[in-house]
């Protein structure tokens, strides 16, 4: 808020946050705050934040600038909800209403700012050797692609391996993003007789390859299928 060089009985600004967003806190930005010794109250009812500055006196220097400036940083949260979905679009408009000493209010003025949703979108495909022979290893192959338009946080990546004649093989996982190996930066926790690990971040448009083997005991009758199946979850912030 950038204000007159005048005596001030009062000034409002009312931040309207629209459906699809929560307050969360607000801050004076004391780093490009011209007038640090005006602070505003703050009250907030629903969907609306006032910021109430009461009177003051914003001295004439002959020059309208940073000196003459209040910097309101407001955050607010986006709801996990169902019209926030990628592509949207969320209207936030705030609105300034300003009393010069000795005079009526002035007109409102407001001014908006947009945020645009996106939200990952993760698929996941498994494939592995169509036949191994009894005591021999099959290698699996597990790929996620993020095809949506926000990064995906902390995709934990495992198979339980819950058939009987299968079990993991400590060791064996590698993991590459875009081709690039970031195996080293992995922990890897061991199940009964699968694993899980967990990737930092998938960003729009990357594929994660998870690669391990699993034996197949010495033991297995011939001629049988022996399925296994590999799950991921995500976040869509840290």
């Amino acid at each position: 808020v950038t204000f007159p060089e005048i005596d001030i009985d009062g000034a409002v600004v009312v931040d309207t946050l629209p459906t699809g967003l929560s307050f969360v806190s607000s801050s004076i930005d004391s780093s490009a705050t011209g007038l640090t010794g005006v602070i505003p109250s703050r009250s907030v009812a629903g969907q609306e934040i006032t910021f109430d500055f009461g009177a003051f006196t914003n001295p004439s220097d002959g020059s309208i600038g940073a000196d003459d400036r209040v910097v309101i940083l407001v955050t607010a949260l986006v709801k996990d909800e169902g019209t926030n979905v990628d592509g949207a679009t969320l209207n936030n408009t705030a609105t300034l209403t300003l009393t010069p000493t000795g005079q009526a209010a002035m007109d409102p003025i407001t001014a908006a700012a947009t945020v645009d949703i996106v939200t990952p979108d993760l698929s996941i495909n498994k494939t592995g050797n169509i036949a191994v022979s009894p005591g021999g290893d099959a290698r699996y192959t597990v790929t996620i692609v993020n095809s949506g338009t926000g990064p995906a946080y902390d995709i934990l990546v495992a198979d339980v391996l819950d058939n009987a004649h299968l079990s993991y093989n400590a060791g064996s996982l590698a993991a590459t993003i875009d081709t690039v190996d970031i195996t080293t930066g992995l922990t890897v926790t061991q199940t009964a007789t699968g694993f899980e690990t967990l990737v930092a971040k998938l960003l729009p448009g990357e594929t994660l390859d998870v690669t391990y083997t699993a034996r197949l005991d010495a033991n297995a009758p011939g001629a049988q299928s022996f399925g296994n199946t590999a799950t991921i979850s995500y976040d869509t912030v840290p």
